[in-house]
């Protein structure tokens, strides 16, 4: 099992560019993320988590975008269901 367990992230259009870009990002054109997430409703600051083995689950993910609240209501929201899964 992986050292780190479940991981709570935001979106954010404005990323920082790492010194070296893995290759990944250096494919990426500028702005896709912003453009995705304008496209997609997203607002900046919506959490979002990763399993520990790097997984985004879509399903899982969704309920932050199904029941929209206060960012630090979401925050907290996804602080404790990370917290919950990495005792399972």
């Amino acid at each position: 099992m992986p050292i780190l367990g479940w991981r709570v992230h935001f979106t954010r259009r404005q990323l920082p560019t790492p010194g070296t870009p893995r290759l990944t990002l250096k494919g990426l054109p500028e702005g896709v993320i912003a453009g995705w997430l304008d496209a997609e409703g997203i607002e900046d600051g919506v959490p979002f988590l990763i399993s520990p083995d790097g997984h985004y689950d879509i399903d899982l993910n969704a309920y932050f975008l199904l029941h929209p609240a206060p960012e630090n209501t979401q925050a907290a929201i996804a602080y404790d269901l990370a917290s919950l899964l990495k005792r399972r």
